[in-house]
C-alpha cells in the first residue's frame, strides 16, 4: 500500500475546477500502513479572487488576507500526496481542483475517480441506504464530524470512514487494489515543502493580524518622536471609514502610510481624536444628535480606540459650545468630505442582498451615476459585498487609490446624494 494513505479534503469558491473557481481551505490527514495517523495540517489559501460559498464554508476574504497562495503550498501538498493512496469523499471534486490548481502552475495531472479511494463511492458497498454527503454517512456509522465544512474535519471525518470501512472488510486491500496501483502512480511535481507559511483557521487572530487598528498601529510605530505632519494621512483615514470599517487592506495602507509620513503613535493618537472631535461638531451642526448620529460616533470611536468616557467628553464639549457645525474647528482634510455626484463612476463588485447588478445599475443610471465593468484612476468608488474583497476589481482599485466600501455604505452615499439632489 506505499506510504500508506492520504486523506485530503478542499473548500472552494464553487464548483468551477478548470474554470474561475479556486481552493479557499486544504485539510490532508496522513495515515501509515497500520491506519495510524502519521500527519495532519491544515491552511487557508488566499484564492486571488472573491471567496464566494461563504454561506457553505464560512471563509471571508478577511480569513484568507495574509495566507498563502496555492502556489506556496503546492509543494507541501504535493510531498503529502507522493507515494500515498488519495483519499476523498467525493474523490472526483477533490481531483479536479488538483489537477486545476497544479496545472495553473504548468504541472498536468492525470487523475480520475479511478486514482484513490473515495469513500462516498464505497458507501453503497459499507453502508446501508448508500447516503451520499459525508455528514450522512458519517451519521451511519457513527463517526462525530465536528465542524462540517471545515477542511480539516471533514478530512478527520473522512479518515473515520475509511477505518470503518476497512475494519468491516478482511478484503478492502484486495477488493481496491486497482485504486491503490493508480494512485501510487500520480506523477506530483518537485516543488519543496515548506510549512512555514500554513495559516489556518484561527491562526490570524492568535497572531494580530484581525486586531485592533490602534493595536497594530502600535506595533509599527514608534511611541514618540514623530516628526511628520498628519494632514495626508487623516485624507486616506476619512476615505477609509466611508463604510465604518477598516478592512485589512485599509489598515496596512494607514499604517504604511503613517510610517512613511514620520509619525509616531502619540501623533496618531493626537490626530484620531481630533478627526472624532470634528466628527462630533459635524453631527451637531443642526443643534441635534441623533441616535443614528451616537451610534455612528461610537463605530468611529471604537475603529481609533478612543473609549467611551472621552468619546462622552467630546460629545458635551460641543453641546456646551452651543456654536454648531465645526465650532470654528479646522480639519483638513474636511471629515465625511466623501460623496457621490452625477457623472461619477462607480464600480459594482460581487453579489448584493435582494438586488440584482442589473438594478443596481439602473438606479444609478437614473442618478446621473456612471456604472462601468472595469476599474480605472478615474472611478470613484467600487462597491463590494466584502470590503476585505481580494476580487480583481478590488485589488485594482487599491492600486489606484481608489476606495472599496461594502453596500450598506453604497446605499447611505445612494440615499445621500438623493437627499441633496432633493433638497
Amino acid at each position: 500500500m506505499g506510504d500508506g494513505f492520504a486523506v485530503i479534503d478542499f473548500e472552494t469558491t464553487g464548483f468551477a475546477a478548470r474554470k474561475t473557481d479556486r481552493v479557499v481551505e486544504i485539510g490532508v490527514v496522513c495515515l501509515d500502513h497500520s491506519g495510524e495517523v502519521a500527519d495532519e495540517w491544515t491552511t487557508l489559501v488566499n484564492p486571488q479572487r472573491d471567496v464566494s460559498a461563504g454561506h457553505i464554508h464560512g471563509i471571508t476574504a478577511r480569513d484568507v488576507y495574509g495566507a498563502p497562495r496555492f502556489d506556496e503550498v503546492a509543494g507541501l501538498l504535493a510531498e503529502s500526496l507522493r507515494g500515498r493512496i488519495l483519499v476523498a469523499h467525493n474523490l472526483s471534486f477533490e481531483a479536479q481542483f488538483l489537477m486545476g490548481e497544479f496545472g495553473r502552475l504548468g504541472h498536468e495531472l492525470q487523475l480520475d475517480r479511478g486514482s484513490g479511494i473515495c469513500t462516498m463511492t464505497l458507501a453503497s458497498t459499507y453502508i446501508p441506504h448508500s447516503p451520499r454527503n459525508l455528514q450522512a454517512c458519517c451519521d451511519c456509522c457513527g463517526v462525530e464530524l465536528l465542524d462540517a465544512h471545515s477542511a480539516l474535519a471533514d478530512a478527520r471525518a473522512t479518515t473515520q470512514l475509511l477505518a470503518r470501512y476497512i475494519s468491516v472488510d478482511d478484503d478492502f486491500a484486495d477488493r481496491w487494489a486497482h485504486c491503490y496501483a493508480q494512485s501510487l502512480h500520480v506523477r506530483w511535481p518537485a516543488l519543496g515543502a515548506d510549512r512555514g507559511c500554513v495559516k489556518p483557521r484561527g491562526a490570524a487572530a492568535s497572531e494580530g493580524a484581525v486586531d485592533s487598528y490602534v493595536g497594530r498601529l502600535a506595533a509599527h510605530l514608534p511611541a514618540v518622536g514623530g516628526t511628520g505632519v498628519t494632514d495626508s494621512y487623516l485624507e486616506v483615514l476619512d476615505r477609509a471609514l466611508i463604510d465604518r470599517i477598516l478592512a485589512l487592506h485599509e489598515m496596512d495602507e494607514l499604517i504604511a502610510l503613517a510610517r512613511d509620513l514620520g509619525l509616531s503613535k502619540e501623533q496618531t493618537d493626537v490626530a484620531h481624536r481630533d478627526y472624532l472631535g470634528a466628527l462630533v461638531r459635524q453631527a451637531w451642526a443642526d443643534g441635534v444628535l441623533t441616535d443614528a448620529e451616537t451610534a455612528d460616533l461610537g463605530i468611529i470611536a471604537e475603529l481609533l480606540g478612543i473609549g467611551e468616557p472621552e468619546l462622552q467628553e467630546s460629545v458635551r464639549a460641543a453641546a456646551e459650545s452651543g456654536t454648531g457645525g465645526l465650532g470654528g474647528y479646522a480639519c483638513s482634510p474636511p471629515v465625511g468630505a466623501f460623496a457621490l455626484k452625477p457623472d461619477d463612476r462607480i464600480v459594482f463588485t460581487g453579489e448584493a442582498r435582494g438586488i440584482s447588478r442589473e438594478q443596481l445599475c439602473d438606479e444609478a443610471m437614473s442618478l446621473g451615476l456612471r456604472p462601468m465593468s472595469s476599474v480605472s484612476r478615474k472611478t470613484k468608488v467600487v462597491v463590494a459585498s466584502d470590503p476585505d474583497s481580494i476580487s480583481g476589481k478590488a485589488r485594482k482599485a487599491r492600486e489606484c487609490g481608489v476606495p472599496v466600501v461594502d453596500f450598506a455604505a453604497y446605499f447611505r452615499l445612494r440615499d445621500r446624494m438623493l437627499h441633496e439632489g432633493g433638497a
